[in-house]
């Protein structure tokens, strides 16, 4: 009876050493087949970020980190599988999601936070043709970045959301309402509810 509790534990261990191990060594050959020949593709987005993407103005980056909850790794891994033309792993929504979610925990892990928001601030789409914060400044409010008020600088962030509704013009007078909550937020520093 001893010796097959024996057996017993000693299978079941191996079975939960390989249901952990299995998944591990899978994320590991994604990492590296997938996301690490990509890095210098990663550097080039980033490289021609202006200044003031790279250093935004700390309201900006207040701002963003309320609307993103905190953590921008989600909006940064959606860019990322967009510009660098990601293949998914398998076709359906079920690759998609999948390939998705091993890029979002990549993200996390070998991008700092430093370096999400550079992407972020450099490469969202705002509408009207520009991409990137910089951008977005000055075809919304025809100055640079580090000029804007801190409602344009929430009106962006707003904008940056869903570009194709605040670009509609009737929509754009909306906009107020939307980004004086984001402002309110970010000032009490609670995160931003959806």
């Amino acid at each position: 009876m001893k010796r097959l509790l024996i057996r017993t534990l000693k299978v079941l261990g191996w079975c939960v050493a390989v249901i952990v191990l299995v998944p591990l060594l899978c994320f590991a050959y994604y990492d590296l087949t997938e996301f690490q020949p990509r890095r210098d593709d990663i550097a080039r987005l980033i490289a021609p970020a202006h200044p003031d993407e790279r250093s935004p103005p700390a309201m900006l980056r207040k701002l963003l980190l309320t609307d993103q909850h905190g953590d921008p790794s989600w909006t940064v891994t959606r860019i990322l599988l967009s510009d660098l033309e990601v293949p998914r792993g398998m076709r359906g929504g079920l690759g998609w999601h999948g390939t998705g979610f091993l890029w979002w925990q990549l993200v996390r892990i070998h991008l700092s936070h430093e370096e999400q928001l550079v992407i972020l601030c450099s490469r969202s789409f705002l509408g009207r043709r520009a991409y990137g914060y910089e951008a977005g400044a000055r075809a919304y409010f025809g100055r640079p970045l580090d000029q804007l008020t801190d409602a344009e600088l929430a009106t962006l962030v707003v904008v940056a959301r869903w570009p194709s509704r605040w670009n509609q013009p009737e929509a754009f007078n909306e906009i107020a309402a939307p980004r004086d909550r984001l402002l309110a937020h970010t000032r009490s520093g609670e995160p931003f509810p959806y």
